[in-house]
């Protein structure tokens, strides 16, 4: 008999065909997808939503483990910390190394956390004799800091794919030696963003940056040390950075950075000329700057900041200035005394001179967004409702910034959106008019 000939398969046939095959009908509609669509659904999905998917089966398990593993973040904050605790971590990545190679990312402490409780530590404790790092725990009820490197420096050797690193509180004052390991684990990665937070004590960077030619964005707080070691050849892929002023000043040159952040110093005077010459000789044209001004600083550095920027990176496209103080916004120079500021400004204003901002603007031929921070506008912008109804000289409001903002996009024809954050504590004495 023929394959034609032969009778149709009764219900009984079809069953046991279904039941040793697996009959992909009978499968979740999700699990008969292409692996490549199921992939862009587990990458559009948070954390916390992967973290079920993978309990589901065996099967999605294994396309989301290493996807879930990619991307690390941790943070006491919500909602972060609700995607994962960083002691679970630890411990899963001691307890499934082969997870390890799956890091691509990573954002927290460096070591496990001292807020941790002392079942946590004591679990800790227990891993790393289960796992042969050593013979026996130390009887202490918390992690000492050799046994937290140990842990630490085990996994992160161990993360040859991770090519973006954010340690933050990497050394505090009781932890002096903490960073030797730090350098140690991050010498042979090929990182491409290094963010290091919180360093207490000064750190020799540049010996770990010599070792970074994929390096492209760089975020580091004070303290960093040995810049003179550090060549023009090292660090070339550098384009986003953010750091001191002092700090700016070594990097920047021959570098081809294009963003820069330059995060508040207590020196007002590395904002000089100086530092805008050295910020020139960037590879590339510094298209977005970010400046923090420092707190109560002189009268006239705002002015002489937006003078500095327009002369030596007049291709800069997005500018923000915390400015921490008053600005004007009126073209004519102005000496202020105490008779004419009003009630509310009088204390620790006397004879300042304040920002002309509109004066500023005009030789920018590139700006694009223009983002003031932390400050607010000294006198109103329309001149016959500068009288409250009280007869006391009226307090600028959001009718005068939009004022500013079509005056200076007058001004500044390439200005498409002008910004501003206002002082959290407007009118307080610690505020100084620039």
């Amino acid at each position: 008999m023929n394959d034609i000939d032969a009778p149709p398969p009764t219900e009984t046939d079809q069953a046991a065909t279904a039941s040793s095959t697996g009959s992909i009908s009978q499968r979740a509609p999700i699990l008969q997808l292409p692996e490549e669509v199921l992939v862009l659904i587990i990458d559009a999905l948070k954390q916390h939503a992967k973290t079920c998917l993978a309990r589901t089966c065996k099967y999605l398990r294994k396309q989301v483990e290493p996807r879930l593993y990619r991307h690390l973040c941790d943070s006491r904050d919500p909602p972060k910390h609700l995607y994962w605790d960083h002691v679970g971590l630890f411990d899963t990545l001691m307890a499934r190394p082969d997870l390890i190679k799956h890091v691509h990312s990573y954002e927290g402490p460096f070591t496990p956390p001292e807020w941790m409780t002392k079942d946590q530590a004591q679990f800790l404790k227990r891993r790393l004799v289960t796992t042969k790092l050593r013979q026996e725990s130390s009887p202490e009820n918390s992690l000492t800091l050799a046994e937290s490197i140990e842990l630490s420096t085990t996994v992160f050797a161990q993360a040859t794919n991770i090519r973006d690193v954010h340690f933050a509180h990497i050394c505090s004052p009781s932890e002096t030696g903490l960073w030797e390991p730090v350098s140690r684990t991050l010498f042979d990665k090929r990182l491409e963003r290094l963010v290091l937070d919180w360093i207490g004590q000064p750190i020799p960077l540049a010996a770990l940056l010599r070792t970074q030619s994929e390096l492209k964005a760089l975020e580091i707080a004070s303290n960093a040390t040995e810049w003179q070691d550090l060549e023009e050849a090292h660090i070339p892929k550098l384009e986003r950075l953010k750091c001191t002023a002092a700090q700016a000043a070594s990097l920047v040159p021959g570098r081809p950075v294009t963003d820069l952040e330059l995060i508040k110093g207590d020196d007002e005077r590395v904002l000089g000329e100086d530092l805008f010459q050295q910020l020139a000789l960037s590879a590339r044209p510094i298209i977005t700057l970010t400046i923090t001004l420092p707190d109560l600083a002189t009268h006239g550095i705002f002015q002489r900041t937006l003078q500095n920027i327009s002369q030596y990176l007049p291709r800069v496209e997005d500018l923000t200035i915390r400015v921490n103080g008053y600005i004007s916004g009126n073209v004519v120079s102005h000496i202020v005394s105490c008779d004419t500021i009003p009630d509310i400004l009088t204390i620790n204003c006397h004879y300042h001179n304040y920002l002309q901002l509109l004066q500023e603007i005009h030789p920018f031929k590139h700006l694009v967004r223009l983002d003031l921070q932390e400050t607010w506008l000294f006198e109103p912008m329309i001149p016959d409702n500068t009288v409250s109804s009280n007869g006391r000289r009226r307090f600028p409001d959001s009718e005068d910034w939009a004022v500013l903002t079509s005056k200076a996009k007058e001004l500044c024809p390439t200005l498409v959106e002008l910004k501003f954050r206002i002082m959290s504590r407007p009118g307080c004495w610690e505020y100084i008019l620039y």
